[in-house]
Protein backbone atom coordinates (compact mmCIF):
# COMPACT_ATOMS: atom_id res chain seq x y z
CA UNK A 1 0.00 0.00 0.00
CA UNK A 2 2.94 2.49 0.91
CA UNK A 3 4.25 2.04 -2.28
CA UNK A 4 1.25 2.56 -4.21
CA UNK A 5 0.78 6.07 -2.27
CA UNK A 6 4.67 6.93 -2.96
CA UNK A 7 4.17 5.86 -6.49
CA UNK A 8 1.18 7.99 -6.85
CA UNK A 9 2.97 11.01 -5.31
CA UNK A 10 5.65 10.45 -7.92
CA UNK A 11 3.79 10.57 -10.93
CA UNK A 12 1.48 13.56 -9.82
CA UNK A 13 4.01 15.79 -7.08
CA UNK A 14 2.11 18.73 -7.89
CA UNK A 15 -0.52 17.54 -5.04
CA UNK A 16 2.67 18.15 -2.59
CA UNK A 17 2.35 21.89 -3.55
CA UNK A 18 -1.26 22.02 -3.87
CA UNK A 19 -2.34 20.72 -0.22
CA UNK A 20 0.01 23.79 1.58
CA UNK A 21 -1.80 26.00 -0.35
CA UNK A 22 -5.16 25.19 0.95
CA UNK A 23 -4.11 24.72 4.17
CA UNK A 24 -2.56 28.41 4.36
CA UNK A 25 -5.70 29.90 2.33
CA UNK A 26 -8.18 27.95 4.74
CA UNK A 27 -6.11 28.97 8.25
CA UNK A 28 -6.02 32.87 6.83
CA UNK A 29 -9.69 32.40 6.47
CA UNK A 30 -10.25 31.27 9.70
CA UNK A 31 -8.00 33.75 11.08
CA UNK A 32 -9.96 36.44 9.74
CA UNK A 33 -7.70 38.07 7.05
CA UNK A 34 -8.63 39.53 3.84
CA UNK A 35 -6.35 37.27 1.78
CA UNK A 36 -5.43 40.31 -0.45
CA UNK A 37 -7.99 42.25 -0.42
CA UNK A 38 -7.34 45.62 1.16
CA UNK A 39 -9.88 47.66 3.12
CA UNK A 40 -12.67 45.44 3.41
CA UNK A 41 -14.51 45.78 6.55
CA UNK A 42 -16.76 48.21 7.26
CA UNK A 43 -15.88 50.70 10.26
CA UNK A 44 -18.71 50.85 13.02
CA UNK A 45 -19.41 54.54 12.09
CA UNK A 46 -20.84 53.16 8.47
CA UNK A 47 -22.87 50.31 9.78
CA UNK A 48 -24.10 52.70 12.08
CA UNK A 49 -24.97 55.97 10.53
CA UNK A 50 -26.20 57.06 6.85
CA UNK A 51 -23.62 59.10 5.08
CA UNK A 52 -22.14 60.55 1.96
CA UNK A 53 -20.19 58.45 -0.58
CA UNK A 54 -18.15 59.52 -3.68
CA UNK A 55 -18.41 55.94 -5.99
CA UNK A 56 -17.30 55.25 -9.20
CA UNK A 57 -19.44 52.22 -10.85
CA UNK A 58 -17.61 49.86 -12.00
CA UNK A 59 -19.42 47.67 -13.12
CA UNK A 60 -22.37 47.01 -15.58
CA UNK A 61 -25.90 46.85 -13.57
CA UNK A 62 -27.48 43.72 -12.67
CA UNK A 63 -31.48 43.99 -13.10
CA UNK A 64 -33.51 43.22 -9.60
CA UNK A 65 -36.99 43.43 -9.60
CA UNK A 66 -37.44 46.64 -8.17
CA UNK A 67 -33.95 47.67 -7.60
CA UNK A 68 -30.61 48.12 -10.04
CA UNK A 69 -27.19 46.25 -8.36
CA UNK A 70 -24.03 48.64 -9.29
CA UNK A 71 -20.62 47.47 -8.01
CA UNK A 72 -18.88 50.52 -6.63
CA UNK A 73 -15.79 51.91 -5.88
CA UNK A 74 -15.88 54.17 -2.87
CA UNK A 75 -13.40 57.30 -2.08
CA UNK A 76 -13.12 55.53 1.37
CA UNK A 77 -11.23 52.75 -0.81
CA UNK A 78 -13.71 49.47 -0.38
CA UNK A 79 -15.97 48.33 -2.68
CA UNK A 80 -19.70 47.93 -1.70
CA UNK A 81 -22.20 46.74 -4.02
CA UNK A 82 -25.13 49.95 -4.38
CA UNK A 83 -28.85 49.20 -4.86
CA UNK A 84 -30.72 51.77 -6.66
CA UNK A 85 -34.19 52.18 -6.35
CA UNK A 86 -35.93 51.55 -9.70
CA UNK A 87 -37.84 55.09 -10.27
CA UNK A 88 -40.50 55.70 -13.18
CA UNK A 89 -39.77 59.62 -13.30
CA UNK A 90 -36.44 59.70 -13.19
CA UNK A 91 -33.59 57.78 -15.26
CA UNK A 92 -30.57 55.84 -13.39
CA UNK A 93 -27.17 56.19 -13.57
CA UNK A 94 -25.08 53.95 -15.94
CA UNK A 95 -21.65 52.23 -16.10
CA UNK A 96 -19.49 54.49 -15.49
CA UNK A 97 -20.51 56.94 -13.72
CA UNK A 98 -19.38 58.72 -10.99
CA UNK A 99 -22.23 59.23 -8.28
CA UNK A 100 -22.84 61.35 -5.01
CA UNK A 101 -24.99 58.47 -2.74
CA UNK A 102 -26.48 58.90 0.52
CA UNK A 103 -27.05 55.65 2.30
CA UNK A 104 -26.11 53.37 5.42
CA UNK A 105 -23.95 50.59 4.48
CA UNK A 106 -24.16 46.92 5.95
CA UNK A 107 -21.97 44.23 6.17
CA UNK A 108 -24.56 41.18 5.74
CA UNK A 109 -25.76 38.99 8.03
CA UNK A 110 -26.47 35.16 8.15
CA UNK A 111 -29.34 33.16 5.47
CA UNK A 112 -29.96 30.77 7.49
CA UNK A 113 -26.80 28.69 8.08
CA UNK A 114 -25.25 31.19 4.94
CA UNK A 115 -22.65 33.52 5.97
CA UNK A 116 -23.58 36.10 3.68
CA UNK A 117 -20.87 38.84 4.94
CA UNK A 118 -18.32 35.97 5.02
CA UNK A 119 -18.91 35.30 1.61
CA UNK A 120 -19.17 38.72 0.26
CA UNK A 121 -15.35 39.22 2.15
CA UNK A 122 -14.41 36.89 0.78
CA UNK A 123 -14.97 38.28 -2.99
CA UNK A 124 -13.49 41.69 -1.87
CA UNK A 125 -16.99 43.24 -1.31
CA UNK A 126 -17.18 45.65 2.37
CA UNK A 127 -20.61 45.30 2.28
CA UNK A 128 -23.80 46.93 0.46
CA UNK A 129 -25.85 49.93 0.58
CA UNK A 130 -29.78 50.34 -0.80
CA UNK A 131 -30.33 54.06 -1.98
CA UNK A 132 -33.35 55.70 -2.70
CA UNK A 133 -34.96 57.47 -5.35
CA UNK A 134 -33.12 61.43 -5.17
CA UNK A 135 -30.42 60.07 -2.93
CA UNK A 136 -27.73 59.95 -5.54
CA UNK A 137 -26.81 62.52 -8.35
CA UNK A 138 -23.98 62.25 -11.34
CA UNK A 139 -21.10 63.98 -10.80
CA UNK A 140 -18.47 62.32 -13.48
CA UNK A 141 -18.62 59.82 -16.06
CA UNK A 142 -15.34 57.46 -17.55
CA UNK A 143 -16.34 54.80 -20.32
CA UNK A 144 -15.47 51.78 -18.91
CA UNK A 145 -12.78 49.63 -21.59
CA UNK A 146 -11.34 46.53 -21.17
CA UNK A 147 -12.89 42.85 -21.01
CA UNK A 148 -16.05 43.93 -19.88
CA UNK A 149 -16.63 46.52 -22.24
CA UNK A 150 -15.99 44.10 -25.16
CA UNK A 151 -18.47 41.48 -23.86
CA UNK A 152 -20.91 44.02 -24.02
CA UNK A 153 -20.05 45.12 -27.46
CA UNK A 154 -20.31 41.19 -28.54
CA UNK A 155 -23.48 40.66 -26.90
CA UNK A 156 -24.93 43.67 -28.96
CA UNK A 157 -23.48 42.44 -31.82
CA UNK A 158 -25.58 39.33 -30.94
CA UNK A 159 -28.54 41.79 -30.80
CA UNK A 160 -28.14 43.45 -34.22
CA UNK A 161 -27.43 40.26 -35.69
CA UNK A 162 -30.85 39.05 -35.11
CA UNK A 163 -30.91 37.14 -31.85
CA UNK A 164 -34.15 37.98 -29.88
CA UNK A 165 -34.25 39.51 -26.65
CA UNK A 166 -36.00 35.67 -25.28
CA UNK A 167 -32.61 34.01 -26.40
CA UNK A 168 -30.32 36.47 -25.94
CA UNK A 169 -29.50 36.11 -22.35
CA UNK A 170 -28.91 32.28 -22.60
CA UNK A 171 -26.64 32.95 -25.69
CA UNK A 172 -24.70 35.40 -23.57
CA UNK A 173 -24.37 33.35 -20.62
CA UNK A 174 -23.51 29.84 -22.94
CA UNK A 175 -20.84 31.51 -25.02
CA UNK A 176 -19.75 34.62 -22.86
CA UNK A 177 -20.17 33.91 -19.13
CA UNK A 178 -22.27 36.75 -18.89
CA UNK A 179 -25.64 35.81 -16.93
CA UNK A 180 -26.39 38.85 -15.45
CA UNK A 181 -29.56 39.00 -17.52
CA UNK A 182 -30.73 35.27 -16.95
CA UNK A 183 -34.76 35.10 -15.32
CA UNK A 184 -34.74 33.15 -12.36
CA UNK A 185 -37.11 30.43 -14.20
CA UNK A 186 -34.15 29.57 -16.58
CA UNK A 187 -32.10 29.60 -14.33
CA UNK A 188 -33.96 26.53 -12.01
CA UNK A 189 -34.75 24.96 -15.27
CA UNK A 190 -31.19 24.52 -16.34
CA UNK A 191 -30.22 23.58 -12.86
CA UNK A 192 -32.93 21.39 -11.93
CA UNK A 193 -32.38 19.17 -15.73
CA UNK A 194 -28.73 18.91 -14.73
CA UNK A 195 -27.38 21.39 -17.33
CA UNK A 196 -26.32 24.15 -15.56
CA UNK A 197 -22.65 24.13 -15.88
CA UNK A 198 -23.69 24.54 -19.77
CA UNK A 199 -24.49 27.69 -18.97
CA UNK A 200 -21.36 28.61 -17.03
CA UNK A 201 -18.03 29.20 -19.22
CA UNK A 202 -15.34 26.05 -18.82
CA UNK A 203 -13.83 23.78 -20.44
CA UNK A 204 -16.38 22.50 -23.02
CA UNK A 205 -16.37 26.02 -23.83
CA UNK A 206 -13.01 26.53 -23.96
CA UNK A 207 -12.20 23.33 -25.69
CA UNK A 208 -14.52 24.09 -28.77
CA UNK A 209 -12.88 27.01 -29.29
CA UNK A 210 -9.42 25.65 -28.80
CA UNK A 211 -10.27 23.13 -31.56
CA UNK A 212 -11.76 25.62 -33.60
CA UNK A 213 -8.58 27.52 -33.88
CA UNK A 214 -6.55 24.94 -34.63
CA UNK A 215 -8.89 24.03 -37.25
CA UNK A 216 -8.77 27.07 -38.84
CA UNK A 217 -4.66 26.99 -38.79
CA UNK A 218 -4.45 23.57 -40.34
CA UNK A 219 -8.25 24.20 -42.75
CA UNK A 220 -9.04 21.05 -40.56
CA UNK A 221 -6.30 18.59 -40.95
CA UNK A 222 -6.04 19.33 -44.76
CA UNK A 223 -2.69 21.69 -44.41
CA UNK A 224 -1.82 19.65 -40.99
CA UNK A 225 1.54 17.92 -42.70
CA UNK A 226 2.29 21.36 -44.07
CA UNK A 227 2.61 22.48 -39.81
CA UNK A 228 4.47 19.67 -38.09
CA UNK A 229 8.07 21.63 -38.64
CA UNK A 230 9.14 22.94 -35.40
CA UNK A 231 8.74 26.49 -35.25
CA UNK A 232 5.19 26.00 -37.30
CA UNK A 233 4.35 23.91 -34.64
CA UNK A 234 5.51 26.53 -32.05
CA UNK A 235 3.51 28.89 -33.80
CA UNK A 236 0.37 27.63 -34.27
CA UNK A 237 0.59 26.48 -29.99
CA UNK A 238 1.28 30.15 -29.55
CA UNK A 239 -1.52 31.59 -31.61
CA UNK A 240 -4.22 29.05 -30.19
CA UNK A 241 -3.16 30.24 -26.30
CA UNK A 242 -3.36 33.43 -27.50
CA UNK A 243 -7.06 32.94 -28.86
CA UNK A 244 -7.77 30.68 -25.62
CA UNK A 245 -6.59 34.05 -23.28
CA UNK A 246 -8.77 36.15 -25.31
CA UNK A 247 -11.65 34.39 -25.27
CA UNK A 248 -10.93 34.00 -21.33
CA UNK A 249 -10.98 37.51 -20.61
CA UNK A 250 -14.07 38.01 -22.84
CA UNK A 251 -15.98 35.76 -20.61
CA UNK A 252 -14.68 37.78 -17.20
CA UNK A 253 -12.04 35.14 -16.13
CA UNK A 254 -14.00 33.44 -14.00
CA UNK A 255 -12.76 30.52 -11.79
CA UNK A 256 -13.76 27.79 -14.36
CA UNK A 257 -12.44 29.71 -17.42
CA UNK A 258 -9.34 30.27 -16.27
CA UNK A 259 -8.77 26.94 -15.26
CA UNK A 260 -9.55 25.63 -18.82
CA UNK A 261 -7.49 28.55 -20.21
CA UNK A 262 -4.62 27.20 -17.80
CA UNK A 263 -5.33 23.38 -19.10
CA UNK A 264 -5.38 24.37 -22.56
CA UNK A 265 -2.35 26.36 -22.08
CA UNK A 266 0.19 23.63 -20.81
CA UNK A 267 -1.34 21.13 -22.78
CA UNK A 268 -0.23 23.26 -26.17
CA UNK A 269 2.87 24.28 -24.85
CA UNK A 270 3.61 20.51 -24.32
CA UNK A 271 2.34 20.03 -28.12
CA UNK A 272 5.05 22.63 -28.68
CA UNK A 273 8.17 20.22 -27.56
CA UNK A 274 6.33 17.06 -28.82
CA UNK A 275 5.35 15.77 -25.26
CA UNK A 276 2.17 14.52 -24.07
CA UNK A 277 0.75 16.38 -21.20
CA UNK A 278 -0.31 14.49 -18.08
CA UNK A 279 -3.98 15.60 -17.38
CA UNK A 280 -4.29 15.35 -13.37
CA UNK A 281 -0.41 16.77 -13.24
CA UNK A 282 -2.08 19.80 -15.60
CA UNK A 283 -5.20 20.29 -13.34
CA UNK A 284 -3.34 20.76 -10.30
CA UNK A 285 -1.19 22.94 -11.35
CA UNK A 286 -3.64 25.01 -13.07
CA UNK A 287 -5.39 24.99 -9.55
CA UNK A 288 -1.89 26.06 -7.90
CA UNK A 289 -1.65 29.00 -10.50
CA UNK A 290 -5.15 30.22 -9.60
CA UNK A 291 -4.70 30.08 -5.86
CA UNK A 292 -1.31 31.84 -5.88
CA UNK A 293 -2.93 34.54 -7.95
CA UNK A 294 -6.34 34.57 -6.26
CA UNK A 295 -6.60 32.70 -3.43
CA UNK A 296 -10.11 33.62 -2.62
CA UNK A 297 -10.96 31.55 -4.89
CA UNK A 298 -10.93 28.55 -3.19
CA UNK A 299 -14.15 29.73 -1.80
CA UNK A 300 -15.98 30.25 -5.55
CA UNK A 301 -18.59 27.28 -5.81
CA UNK A 302 -17.63 27.64 -9.29
CA UNK A 303 -14.31 27.01 -8.55
CA UNK A 304 -15.26 23.54 -6.43
CA UNK A 305 -17.43 22.72 -9.05
CA UNK A 306 -14.90 22.92 -11.80
CA UNK A 307 -12.07 21.07 -10.88
CA UNK A 308 -14.57 18.31 -8.88
CA UNK A 309 -15.88 17.35 -11.54
CA UNK A 310 -13.00 17.62 -14.09
CA UNK A 311 -10.83 15.87 -11.59
CA UNK A 312 -13.67 13.10 -11.91
CA UNK A 313 -13.75 12.48 -15.08
CA UNK A 314 -9.79 12.12 -15.67
CA UNK A 315 -9.87 9.81 -13.00
CA UNK A 316 -12.12 8.44 -14.62
CA UNK A 317 -10.11 8.11 -17.73
CA UNK A 318 -7.74 5.81 -16.19
CA UNK A 319 -10.09 3.22 -15.99
CA UNK A 320 -11.33 3.63 -19.46
CA UNK A 321 -9.57 3.20 -22.92
CA UNK A 322 -11.78 6.12 -24.02
CA UNK A 323 -14.05 8.86 -23.18
CA UNK A 324 -17.81 9.47 -24.36
CA UNK A 325 -20.38 11.21 -23.02
CA UNK A 326 -22.40 8.42 -20.68
CA UNK A 327 -19.01 7.94 -18.87
CA UNK A 328 -18.09 12.04 -19.16
CA UNK A 329 -21.56 12.55 -17.39
CA UNK A 330 -21.42 9.70 -15.07
CA UNK A 331 -17.97 10.90 -13.42
CA UNK A 332 -18.56 14.63 -13.88
CA UNK A 333 -22.03 14.14 -11.42
CA UNK A 334 -20.06 11.59 -8.81
CA UNK A 335 -17.93 14.24 -8.81
CA UNK A 336 -19.55 17.10 -7.83
CA UNK A 337 -23.16 15.50 -6.69
CA UNK A 338 -21.98 16.27 -2.25
CA UNK A 339 -21.47 19.86 -3.49
CA UNK A 340 -24.51 20.47 -5.58
CA UNK A 341 -26.06 18.59 -2.32
CA UNK A 342 -24.41 20.89 0.38
CA UNK A 343 -24.91 24.00 -1.75
CA UNK A 344 -27.98 23.68 -3.38
CA UNK A 345 -29.66 21.15 -1.77
CA UNK A 346 -30.71 19.28 -4.10
CA UNK A 347 -29.51 16.89 -7.88
CA UNK A 348 -30.54 15.96 -10.72
CA UNK A 349 -31.66 12.75 -12.08
CA UNK A 350 -32.20 12.74 -15.18
CA UNK A 351 -28.50 14.63 -15.78
CA UNK A 352 -27.04 11.39 -18.38
CA UNK A 353 -30.64 12.07 -20.73
CA UNK A 354 -30.01 15.99 -20.92
CA UNK A 355 -25.95 15.77 -21.23
CA UNK A 356 -27.02 13.41 -24.34
CA UNK A 357 -29.02 16.22 -26.25
CA UNK A 358 -27.96 19.62 -24.27
CA UNK A 359 -23.93 18.59 -24.83
CA UNK A 360 -24.05 17.95 -28.79
CA UNK A 361 -26.84 21.00 -28.87
CA UNK A 362 -24.31 23.43 -27.25
CA UNK A 363 -21.75 22.61 -29.04
CA UNK A 364 -23.51 23.63 -32.46
CA UNK A 365 -24.58 26.73 -30.65
CA UNK A 366 -21.23 27.90 -29.69
CA UNK A 367 -19.87 27.32 -33.23
CA UNK A 368 -22.92 28.97 -34.66
CA UNK A 369 -21.99 32.11 -32.36
CA UNK A 370 -18.33 32.37 -33.36
CA UNK A 371 -20.06 32.52 -36.84
CA UNK A 372 -22.96 34.92 -36.49
CA UNK A 373 -19.78 37.54 -34.72
CA UNK A 374 -17.68 37.06 -37.86
CA UNK A 375 -20.78 36.84 -40.71
CA UNK A 376 -23.37 38.61 -38.80
CA UNK A 377 -23.13 42.24 -41.14
CA UNK A 378 -23.31 40.81 -44.14
CA UNK A 379 -26.85 40.88 -45.86
CA UNK A 380 -28.98 37.39 -45.91
CA UNK A 381 -26.05 35.43 -44.11
CA UNK A 382 -26.05 36.94 -40.49
CA UNK A 383 -30.14 36.85 -40.30
CA UNK A 384 -30.17 32.86 -41.28
CA UNK A 385 -27.37 32.21 -38.88
CA UNK A 386 -29.29 33.88 -36.17
CA UNK A 387 -32.84 32.41 -36.97
CA UNK A 388 -31.18 29.09 -36.89
CA UNK A 389 -29.19 29.82 -33.31
CA UNK A 390 -33.11 31.37 -32.27
CA UNK A 391 -34.62 27.94 -33.06
CA UNK A 392 -31.45 26.04 -31.76
CA UNK A 393 -31.74 27.93 -27.97
CA UNK A 394 -35.68 27.52 -27.97
CA UNK A 395 -35.28 23.77 -28.16
CA UNK A 396 -32.53 23.43 -25.77
CA UNK A 397 -34.94 25.42 -23.19
CA UNK A 398 -38.18 23.80 -24.30
CA UNK A 399 -36.28 19.97 -23.76
CA UNK A 400 -34.23 21.24 -20.48
CA UNK A 401 -38.04 22.26 -19.50
CA UNK A 402 -39.03 19.12 -19.79
CA UNK A 403 -36.73 16.88 -18.22
CA UNK A 404 -37.57 19.61 -15.04
CA UNK A 405 -40.82 18.57 -15.13
CA UNK A 406 -40.77 14.80 -15.25
CA UNK A 407 -41.62 13.14 -12.50
CA UNK A 408 -38.66 12.69 -9.62
CA UNK A 409 -36.51 14.69 -11.84
CA UNK A 410 -34.79 15.85 -8.92
CA UNK A 411 -33.51 14.66 -5.44
CA UNK A 412 -34.13 17.25 -2.67
CA UNK A 413 -32.04 16.71 -0.16
CA UNK A 414 -29.70 19.37 2.05
CA UNK A 415 -26.67 18.23 3.87
CA UNK A 416 -24.00 19.40 6.20
CA UNK A 417 -20.16 19.81 5.59
CA UNK A 418 -19.12 17.11 7.34
CA UNK A 419 -21.82 14.53 5.49
CA UNK A 420 -20.08 16.36 2.03
CA UNK A 421 -16.55 15.46 3.29
CA UNK A 422 -17.74 11.52 4.52
CA UNK A 423 -19.56 11.22 0.95
CA UNK A 424 -16.22 12.42 -0.71
CA UNK A 425 -14.37 9.86 1.62
CA UNK A 426 -16.24 7.43 0.59
CA UNK A 427 -15.87 8.06 -3.34
CA UNK A 428 -12.21 8.22 -2.20
CA UNK A 429 -12.69 4.70 -1.24
CA UNK A 430 -14.16 3.44 -4.23
CA UNK A 431 -11.98 4.50 -6.60
CA UNK A 432 -8.90 3.01 -4.84
CA UNK A 433 -10.77 -0.12 -4.67
CA UNK A 434 -11.66 0.13 -8.46
CA UNK A 435 -8.13 1.16 -9.29
CA UNK A 436 -6.87 -2.06 -7.44
CA UNK A 437 -9.70 -4.36 -9.40
CA UNK A 438 -8.14 -2.44 -12.60
CA UNK A 439 -4.56 -3.19 -12.09
CA UNK A 440 -5.24 -6.49 -10.89
CA UNK A 441 -6.75 -7.01 -14.58
CA UNK A 442 -3.94 -5.54 -16.30
CA UNK A 443 -1.50 -7.82 -14.40
CA UNK A 444 -3.63 -10.74 -15.44
CA UNK A 445 -4.21 -10.07 -18.69
CA UNK A 446 -0.54 -9.05 -19.21
CA UNK A 447 0.56 -12.37 -18.29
Amino acid sequence: MTHRWTDWLHRYPMILVLIPIIIVILWSDYAGWTLGHKNTTLSQTEQDSTLVYRAALIDYPLQRNKTVRFTANLHTGKTVYLYFAKDSTSSLPTAGDTVIVYTRLQQGGKIGSFDYGRYLLRQGIAGSGYVAPNNWIICGHKDIRGPKAWQQFLIQRYRQSGINEQQLPVLSALTLGYKEDLDANTRRSFQRSGAAHILAVSGLHTGLIASLLAGIITLWGRLKPLYEQKWKRRRNSLFIIIGIWIYAALTGMTPSVVRSAVMVTMAAIAYMFYRKPFGINTLLTSAVLILIVHPTDLFSISFQLSFAAVFAILICHSFTESLNIITISLAAQLGVMPLTLYYFGQTSNYFMLTNLVVLPMATIVVYLAVAILALGPFLYIGPALAWLENHLLECMQTFTSWIENLPYAVTERSISIWTTIELYGIIIVGVILLNIIHNHRHQINNR
